[in-house]
């Protein structure tokens, strides 16, 4: 059999506990260490874990050996911790998004290919319990003719906006970087880049008084894909409550993904509906699982951080839009890198019945 794969994790804020259920639920992978500069925070993990804890990650890293290391710090720190495990020969997870723009995002990527080892980004829908009956359904669309992605959080949770959050330049962006880059990301691996985005940003909605921030909290984005597909991406975290849905309307039928559900409405027919119940840390699980399987060699990486930079482009395109006024190019972005963005994937025709 096999031996366990040694992995490591640092950060342990938010949702440090959730990640860790993940990860010890993950057969194969054996957890050697965890690293948070914050000793309060470090022990009650640790001890829980019954793992030695470091408050330097530096040191963790070279002592406990790990074979990819999860890290869970602001994104503004991510950087540091990324050129370390490349340097020593570590593969990598992050939590979505890739980078904090285009160009951070092609140095990650492009640092890792270097040194000729995996890097991972999450992904809550390609992990989902939702995910194999959406691939499934969707090739029974036929030619998709719009694609709704929407995504809102209560003001309760995204108010007030502080710390790090709260500045652009050490989080990227605000509520389209971070609240609709999920549905962005699927949206781009099944049907590629769109040729045209154009965007409308707002900021100041949170009503805090105490301090100014610059990030957003309202984006509306229109994207224009060469298939004829037109699809827009709304995220708001002033909202009354919470909700998050993707929507595809094809010339088959429509096919809706949501919290919990997935469901299929042939024209002239009846919708089929797929339940699904993911416990949170289930989504880290699922990807630890396959991991575990590609550090092994017994399959390929999926959510890598090549392909999160399509969600990266438009979201890059997204933000200069929005400071223009005008529809903008996503692979504008790949040209200015001397990069070719890949071909549109292909989705499967309608199973024959």
């Amino acid at each position: 059999m096999a031996g366990s794969i040694r992995a490591a994790v640092i950060g342990l804020a938010e949702p440090a506990e959730t990640i860790l259920d993940g990860l010890r639920s993950t057969a194969g992978l054996k957890l050697v260490g965890l690293a948070d500069a914050e000793r309060e925070r470090l022990e009650p993990f640790a001890e829980s874990a019954g793992l030695t804890g470091y408050n330097d990650h530096r040191i963790m890293l070279i002592e406990t050996r790990p074979e990819i290391v999860f890290i869970n710090v602001p994104r503004h720190q991510q950087a540091e911790r990324l050129a370390l495990a490349a340097e020593l020969g570590i593969a990598l997870w992050k939590p979505y998004p890739l980078g904090r723009d285009f160009d951070e995002a092609v140095d990650f990527v492009e640092r890792f290919a270097k040194a000729k080892l995996g890097l991972y980004v999450s992904s809550p829908y390609r992990y989902s319990g939702g995910y194999e009956p959406l691939a499934q359904w969707l090739g029974k669309l036929g030619q998709v003719h719009l694609i709704e992605d929407e995504y809102f959080l209560p003001a309760e949770l995204g108010c007030p906006v502080t710390g790090w959050r709260a500045s652009k330049a050490q989080a990227g962006g605000g509520v389209l970087l971070e609240g609709a880059y999920p549905g962005l990301e699927l949206i781009t691996s099944q049907f590629g880049l769109p040729e045209l985005v154009h965007c409308v940003t707002k900021t100041g909605l949170c009503g805090q008084s105490e301090r100014p921030y610059e990030t957003e909290d309202l984006s509306l984005l229109e994207l224009s894909f060469g298939s004829g597909t037109l699809g827009y991406s709304v995220a708001l975290r002033a909202a009354t409550q919470a909700d998050r849905q993707t929507v595809w309307h094809g010339a088959g039928g429509q096919l809706v993904l949501r919290a919990g559900a997935v469901s299929f409405k042939p024209m002239g027919g009846k919708a089929t509906v797929r339940r699904f119940r993911d416990r949170p840390a289930k989504p880290y699980e699922r990807q630890a699982s396959e991991l575990v399987q590609v550090l092994r060699g017994e399959q390929a990486g999926t959510s890598t951080g090549r392909e999160h930079l399509l969600p990266m482009a438009v979201i890059e395109a997204a933000y200069l839009s929005a400071r223009t006024g005008q529809p903008e190019s996503p692979s504008h972005f790949y040209e200015l890198h001397d990069l070719t963005p890949p071909a549109p994937p292909v989705i499967a025709r309608p199973p024959r019945d």
